[in-house]
């Protein structure tokens, strides 16, 4: 895995999220190819991250009592970012 961090930012998040998915059994991966999932489910938190940051201007960050008050203003993900070439 790269050191990219759209990789590696979110990797505990990866582990934990395929780890309860696999509890779930909603994984049927060959033996020895987690990171080939949990890479892409890193980028993906990633992702989400960014548009939920660039969701906001910075004045809007600064004025809340609360994060929790953000939360509402974020909309929802509808489409990837498109993926480098």
């Amino acid at each position: 895995m790269s050191d990219d961090p759209r990789n590696t930012q979110f990797a505990g998040f990866a582990n934990l999220l395929y780890e309860e998915l696999d509890k779930r059994d909603y994984l049927w991966i060959a033996d020895g190819d987690e990171q080939s999932v949990k890479t892409p489910l890193s980028q993906r938190a990633y992702d989400l991250v960014q548009h939920a940051l660039h969701s906001f201007e910075l004045a809007e960050l600064e004025c809340c009592e609360s994060r929790d008050e953000l939360l509402p203003g974020i909309p929802d993900m509808t489409e990837f970012p498109k993926e480098p070439q």
